[in-house]
């Protein structure tokens, strides 16, 4: 379970203000778009859609309870829950899933405005702030675009340790195979993935495009 206090998100969140780059594009926040009460299930996949400041006006989350759209005996055999929620009063997206529940968080940013669409411009990765993980997860960024190399899309898994501590993921963009569809992007997927027997909470505070390290807080790379 997550041993990071929301106390620890907001002194942290204080703590990125002064290493964060005054030119990273803000691609969510989590400040705007609260989801209300938890989009939670034991089976099938509860999905939600949030509008506000976030990149493109909106926010689509579908959280996948279990592997399938239905669980079954052997995937959900305790009928737990799986739950994720927007505190907007927190800035965070906390996604918490209960004894053998192995969840899979999708989050769509469609409609990406054409002054933001060429992420290559100004930025060379992706920064994802986490304030804590405690199970190891695949995350899969793909990239849409207009350009019709490899089916219009372009994506790249990265393998993201946990820490009961606040840390920042660099997903560079070299790790696209296809790096036109950075150039006119217009959506932007994220999936997060346990990889491990069930049960997965974390909470991230925001998602960026940004150029170079932060300073004053730890940043971490896709693991092996």
């Amino acid at each position: 379970m997550l041993k990071a206090s929301f106390l620890t998100l907001m002194c942290f969140a204080a703590t990125l203000v002064f290493g964060q780059a005054s030119s990273d594009l803000v691609i969510d926040d989590f400040k705007t778009g609260p989801t209300g009460n938890s989009v939670a299930g034991t089976s099938g996949m509860p999905t939600n859609t949030q509008t506000g400041s976030m990149l493109g006006g909106s926010r689509e989350t579908v959280l996948h309870i279990c592997g399938t759209d239905k669980c079954g005996p052997l995937e959900n055999p305790f009928t737990q829950t799986g739950s994720a929620q927007v505190l907007t009063n927190k800035g965070a997206l906390v996604v918490s899933a209960g004894y053998k529940v192995q969840p899979r968080l999708e989050i769509y940013y469609r409609n990406i405005p054409q002054q933001s669409a060429n992420l290559s411009s100004k930025y060379d990765q992706f920064q994802i702030v986490f304030d804590g993980l405690d199970h190891e997860v695949d995350l899969a960024i793909t990239l849409y675009s207009p350009d019709k190399k490899n089916d219009g899309h372009t994506g790249s898994v990265c393998k993201v340790l946990p820490s009961d501590r606040p840390f920042v993921l660099s997903f560079p963009f070299s790790r696209f195979p296809v790096p036109e569809h950075l150039k006119a992007t217009s959506n932007i997927a994220l999936v997060f993935q346990t990889t491990g027997a069930g049960g997965l909470d974390f909470a991230i505070t925001s998602i960026r495009g940004a150029k170079g390290s932060r300073t004053g807080v730890p940043v971490v790379n896709c693991a092996p």
